[in-house]
């Protein structure tokens, strides 16, 4: 029974149709979806959330967030194209924010201290710190408490935002997209 369904295949030619679909058809999706993916974090790339309330855009104060990146990867990371998108209701950015019309995401811009934040993209050695701020017209104190299930970190649908960006740690590009 075999080893006349293999006589079948090797009469009518079908292992070089099968070969030819899967390099036309199926490759090129696998290369598509490698190309694609992303992670929710880097080991040993922190990113922590706090609170400030004397946040100055276009000189006006705000409440608002500052997201800060530790490194301790033990390489250099260049990080890059950082983004909060998809802003649920819970988190209402302030109308003074940037914000790409594109793809509706507010771009950060990157300090190493409290001072000018205007760096698109920042290289940050071992065991130092990058500030990102964002402002807020409501701040909700469970913000700073809340940890993502991990159903909304698969279906990535998150409660308050989508925080990405794109880094370079050592010769490794990660593009990285955490649900929170």
């Amino acid at each position: 029974m075999l080893y006349e369904f293999y006589l079948f295949l090797k009469s009518n030619d079908v292992p070089n149709i099968l070969i030819l679909c899967f390099t036309g058809i199926v490759w090129p999706i696998i290369l598509f979806l490698w190309n694609r993916k992303t992670v929710n974090n880097i080991n040993n790339f922190e990113v922590s959330i706090s609170f400030n309330d004397q946040l100055d855009i276009r000189n006006t104060s705000y409440n608002g967030i500052v997201l800060t990146f530790l490194n301790n990867t033990g390489s250099i990371v260049y990080l890059t194209n950082a983004r909060i998108s998809k802003c649920t209701k819970r988190f209402m950015v302030c109308t003074d924010c940037t914000r790409d019309i594109a793809d509706s995401s507010y771009e950060l811009k990157f300090s190493h201290n409290y001072g000018l934040v205007d760096k698109r993209q920042i290289t940050i050695q071992t065991n130092e710190k990058a500030y990102t701020c964002l402002g807020l017209r409501k701040f909700e104190n469970e913000i700073l408490l809340y940890s993502t299930p991990i159903l909304r970190k698969i279906f990535k649908v998150p409660k308050y935002f989508c925080l990405s960006y794109i880094a370079l740690v050592g010769d490794k590009k990660y593009k990285v997209v955490t649900v929170f």
